[in-house]
């Protein structure tokens, strides 16, 4: 899919978007296997990045489509929750300029064409501090 139809999709309720973190994470997190710093790639509207920030993370989340990065940030001021946001394209992850102990993604890698997926996963090892996951 392009820009367009996630923004189109975004103008509704997209049907990824779901009031809380998805149980595999929560898992995760809860069994320790999330350290430190994290980047949320594709993050939407921000629950996974809302979630472990309040379980204490610093984190960070990024997408393409700008009015899920303002909902994103909507609901971070809604919780009191310290989560940095930004437009951003994750196949341009090494512009950041910053690396993480950690990076998830819920959903994005699929959307990538055989071509794409890889410069993601160098995008992605670009970005981890040695060692991370």
């Amino acid at each position: 899919m392009n820009r367009e139809t996630f923004e189109t999709i975004y103008q509704g309720q997209a049907p990824w978007d779901i009031p809380g973190p998805q149980p595999a994470f929560v898992g995760l997190e809860e069994a320790g296997a999330i350290l430190g710093s994290v980047l949320d790639t594709g993050c939407g509207t921000g629950e996974h990045a809302l979630y472990l920030a309040a379980r204490g993370h610093e984190v960070w989340g990024i997408d393409f489509v700008p009015v899920a990065i303002e909902r994103a940030r909507a609901k971070a001021r809604e919780r009191s929750l310290s989560v940095h946001f930004q437009v951003g394209d994750a196949l341009e992850l090494s512009k950041l300029g910053r690396t993480f102990d950690t990076a998830i993604d819920s959903g994005l890698f699929h959307v990538f064409s055989d071509e794409q997926r890889p410069v993601y996963v160098q995008g992605l090892a670009s970005v981890l501090h040695p060692g991370g996951t």
